[in-house]
C-alpha cells in the first residue's frame, strides 16, 4: 500500500462475516436500528427492481457518510501526522477516500 496508515484503517474491513452481526462485530458497533444499516447497504438499483416493494435506497445517507468519512479521516491524518502541512494532508486524504480506496475496502466486506 501507498501509505503505512491505510494498513490499519482496513483493518476494519477484513473479510470474516457472513451476516450484518459479523460486519456491527467487526466495527465494533451494535445498530440499534437494523433498518438504518439495511438501508446504508441498499444501493439505488435494487431499491427499484420491479417485482419488490418499494425500499428507500442509500443516496441520502451517502451524502452524509462521505462528509462523516471525510471528517474522520481528515481528524486521523491531523493526528497522526503533525509534520504534513494542508496541501499534503488534501492529497493524501482525496487518496483514503478515492473510489478505488473505498473499493478495495468494500471489497473486503463480506456481507
Amino acid at each position: 500500500m501507498v501509505f503505512p496508515f491505510l494498513s490499519r484503517f482496513f483493518k476494519l474491513f477484513r473479510p470474516a462475516a457472513d451476516s450484518l452481526s459479523g460486519l456491527e462485530a467487526r466495527m465494533g458497533y451494535r445498530f440499534k436500528a437494523r433498518a438504518f444499516l439495511e438501508q446504508a447497504l441498499r444501493h439505488r438499483s435494487f431499491s427499484l427492481t420491479p417485482g419488490r416493494p418499494s425500499l428507500s435506497s442509500n443516496e441520502r445517507m451517502e451524502f452524509l457518510g462521505d462528509a462523516v468519512l471525510g471528517m474522520v479521516v481528515s481528524k486521523f491524518l491531523f493526528a497522526h501526522y503533525p509534520q504534513q502541512d494542508e496541501g499534503a494532508l488534501s492529497k493524501i486524504k482525496s487518496i483514503v477516500i478515492s473510489r478505488k480506496a473505498l473499493k478495495e475496502a468494500a471489497d473486503r466486506v463480506e456481507v
